[in-house]
């Protein structure tokens, strides 16, 4: 479940906000990062799994993960749809661990990061993306 989506009027970006509950819970986190965005998705035991980078115009993230870790693909996809919705580079950091997860939370959390970054990602382009 969502926290009520608003724009952080201190900031001017989307707050924070959480979807899902129990072992599929996540979190994610925009923050300015002087011009530019920083994403932070986190769930069960938060840790730093892999890191993407995108600008607008990029149709891939440059990409950097920690081996035995499987977050790549979400933090690319996460970089590259934030970028060209704020018009600015952007970062995203993810690290979700559950212990023996199953396949149905596996696709569960997966479900619920995508669905936030939309989120986030069509209220940034609604408000004309980020400005400082």
């Amino acid at each position: 479940m969502y926290s009520k989506d608003r724009i952080d009027a201190q900031r001017g970006l989307p707050a924070s906000r959480a979807r899902g509950t129990g072992r599929t819970m996540i979190r994610v986190e925009l923050r300015p990062q002087g011009r530019d965005l920083l994403l932070e998705v986190t769930g069960g035991e938060a840790h730093v799994g892999a890191v993407a980078v995108a600008a607008p115009g990029w149709s891939e993230a440059r990409l950097v993960v920690v081996p035995g870790h499987r977050e790549g693909p979400l933090a690319s996809a996460a970089a590259v749809r934030l970028a060209e919705a704020a018009g600015c580079t952007c970062a995203v950091v993810v690290g979700i661990h559950q212990d023996h997860a199953t396949r149905d939370e596996i696709t569960t959390i997966v479900g619920h990061v995508e669905a936030a970054v939309e989120s986030l990602a069509t209220e940034l382009a609604a408000g004309g993306g980020w400005r400082p």
